[in-house]
């Protein structure tokens, strides 16, 4: 893939989002996008960049404001574990809290702000995939990078899906898929779930229910709010 066609696709799919969802920014920085082996933000932040892409399109981790969110989940798992133990000191709340947020959830809370959201693989020359395959899939990516974004989101649907385990579906992986779907078809692409994981594959199946059953844009609703 050329420069210049890296740079395209990412501003295709921002569009694209910006349109649909009314996603102005990306919920991941550049440096959480993977072309092969090459990490977007090396390329960027090179002596020579390979392409320009307007910074407007990223968020980047802000570290106090995970660290403040770390220090108010410490205190509040605290607060919870001192109301059921029926026991309650300030300064318990205080200490134990701060040490909890900063030595247990601030890391946490780091290492999903930073890792790798999108890795793009498809070579539009020698592969066999097309624009639209290629596109596809990193929209995909994109919609469970959003969906995962922040910890609270993304410990929520980590949960959910974790208790899907016992039907083999995965919630996330399902409307990820149904926004990659609705962009291929959109663009005239094939939509095929034949070769699908079956977990994916259910939890597509039950995305469709949800979103069927909800008023309104039902798929936005569940990208955007959920």
């Amino acid at each position: 893939m050329e420069d210049f066609e890296r740079a395209a696709l990412l501003e295709a799919v921002h569009q694209w989002y910006a349109e649909r969802f009314g996603i102005a920014r990306f919920s991941f920085g550049p440096s959480r996008v993977l072309f092969y082996d090459r990490i977007l933000q090396d390329e960027l932040e090179g002596d020579d960049p390979l392409y320009e892409l307007d910074p407007a399109l990223w968020t980047e981790p802000n570290l106090w404001l995970n660290l403040f969110w770390s220090l108010v989940w410490g205190a509040g798992l605290t607060a919870l574990t001192m109301v059921l133990l029926g026991f309650w000191s300030w300064s318990v709340l205080l200490w134990l809290g701060a040490s909890i947020g900063l030595l247990a959830v601030f890391p946490c809370v780091m290492m999903q702000a930073t890792r790798t959201a999108v890795v793009i693989e498809g070579d539009q020359q020698g592969s066999g995939q097309d624009d639209v395959s290629v596109t596809a899939e990193t929209v995909r990516q994109v919609a469970l990078a959003h969906m995962g974004r922040g910890f609270g989101r993304w410990l929520v649907h980590c949960l959910v899906d974790a208790a899907l385990v016992v039907q083999w579906a995965s919630f996330t992986r399902g409307v990820a898929r149904l926004v990659a779907e609705e962009y291929a078809s959109g663009k005239g692409g094939a939509v095929s779930r034949e070769h699908l994981p079956l977990r994916e594959k259910r939890g597509a199946a039950l995305a469709e229910k949800i979103v069927a059953a909800m008023d309104g844009d039902g798929l936005k609703r569940l990208v955007c709010r959920y």
